[in-house]
């Protein structure tokens, strides 16, 4: 069929595509760094040989992509975090620790940004390939992730200084814009794509 061959890498680049954006990049990370003398998935465990081997499959995927001449991006539906790390986090993270999916808070003083701070400079370290990330936020699918757990975020601003009683969800679409435009600011240069609630982050300097 002819969309199969146009749907390869070589055939994108024929047809002037520049760019393919890979899945779940994110989910191949450990975050040692958070706690370097106490592993969340310490050597030997099966939540580590999985996350190994979902790495290395995405290493070969990015691999082929460079090899097309095409770039290397990745998509997120953002955030998914390994359910261990939601766990250690959630006390302090979640606006109700027991509640599934957590809400946490994109202010500036949320725990959550210290997870995220260290899920960025790990994807980055681990594929040297990648040269930025497309995030949506809104959406998770995880059906395919058996360690990890989709965490919702709630929009910082005002609402932040209400009680938490008093916090009512943002409209999805409100969401979007806004968390799009706040990641970029957070997290590196790149572009807000509001009439899709995308944002286009790139590698750091």
């Amino acid at each position: 069929m002819w969309y199969a061959r146009a749907l390869t890498r070589p055939g994108l680049a024929r047809q002037g595509y520049t760019a393919q954006a890979g899945r779940y990049a994110e989910t191949a990370l450990t975050f040692d760094a958070l706690r370097p003398h106490d592993p969340f998935f310490p050597a030997g465990s099966p939540e580590r040989a999985w996350i190994e081997a979902h790495g290395e499959a995405i290493r070969a995927e990015q691999n082929a992509t460079a090899a097309a001449g095409l770039r290397v991006m990745n998509h997120i539906d953002f955030p998914i975090l390994p359910r261990k790390v939601l766990e250690a986090y959630a006390a302090t993270m979640c606006r109700n620790a027991s509640a599934s999916p957590c809400e946490a808070s994109f202010a500036s003083e949320s725990p959550l940004l210290t997870v995220l701070d260290a899920m960025m400079a790990e994807l980055f370290a681990k594929f040297p390939l990648l040269e930025g990330v497309i995030i949506r936020t809104g959406e998770h699918y995880i059906i395919d992730l058996p360690y990890h757990q989709a965490v919702g975020i709630r929009a910082s601003g005002p609402t932040d200084s209400e009680s938490a009683s008093s916090l009512a969800p943002f409209p999805l679409s409100e969401r979007l814009l806004l968390h799009s435009s706040e990641l970029v600011s957070r997290f590196g240069g790149g572009e807000v794509l509001q009439d899709r609630g995308l944002a286009h982050v790139g590698r750091p300097p």
